[in-house]
């Protein structure tokens, strides 16, 4: 796996990996469509409320596992096995979004 920003990312099911780097992102725009034009609308038109900054996180997932897709978590499951705590997501969304130290 390359070098990268991942971010793990506690579930009630366990922990997942989650990121955002370039290589992963461009991967999901040209094998996954549907879900980096929803990234795109996120990142462009910002992430409002609660449930946007989750789905970002569940881009985030599916770009940490893009090479298991279709074997990953589905959105609904995804928000099924999320822990509530709004603070937790703002945090990833932050970590996310923070320059590799290497």
């Amino acid at each position: 796996m390359e070098k990268s920003n991942f971010v793990d990312f506690e579930m009630k099911n366990g922990t997942v990996q989650v990121t955002l780097n370039f290589y992963r992102l461009n991967q999901l725009k040209t094998k996954h469509k549907a879900e980096y034009k929803r990234y795109f609308e996120l990142a462009k038109d910002g992430m409002i409320t609660d449930l946007d900054g989750l789905e970002m996180i569940y881009i985030a997932y599916l770009c940490a596992n893009i090479e298991k897709m279709p074997d990953v978590m589905t959105w609904e499951e995804f928000l099924q096995n999320a822990k509530n705590g709004r603070a937790r997501i703002w945090r990833t969304i932050q970590e996310l979004q923070t320059d590799e130290k290497n």
